[in-house]
């Protein structure tokens, strides 16, 4: 395998990594009405956290993605513990 090989197999295992991250963001958000979407966003920010830390290592410049695949991730997050307080204490009161 030469430099460009192992380069371009670096780089495409950060993308992955980011896209996985991207969408299972966007998944979090979509089902954040259930308790799904809490778990979706922390496995989505795992992922992006690596892809991140792997992007660093490797020069692979596609942050912007990077950055979006983690807020995604962090709003689903937001979203889905700030309606099961809400519903918790709609339930409770």
């Amino acid at each position: 395998m030469g430099n460009v090989e192992i380069a371009s197999d670096v780089s495409n295992q950060v993308n992955k990594k980011v896209t996985v991250s991207l969408v299972l963001g966007i998944l979090s958000i979509l089902t954040s009405l259930i308790s799904i979407g809490l778990i979706l966003g922390i496995i989505g920010l795992i992922f992006g956290i690596i892809g991140m830390k792997q992007m660093k290592r490797s020069g692979f410049n596609d942050r912007k993605k990077v950055i979006i695949a983690i807020i995604s991730c962090v709003l689903g997050i937001f979203i889905t513990l700030l309606i099961s307080i809400t519903a918790g204490t709609l339930l409770l009161s």
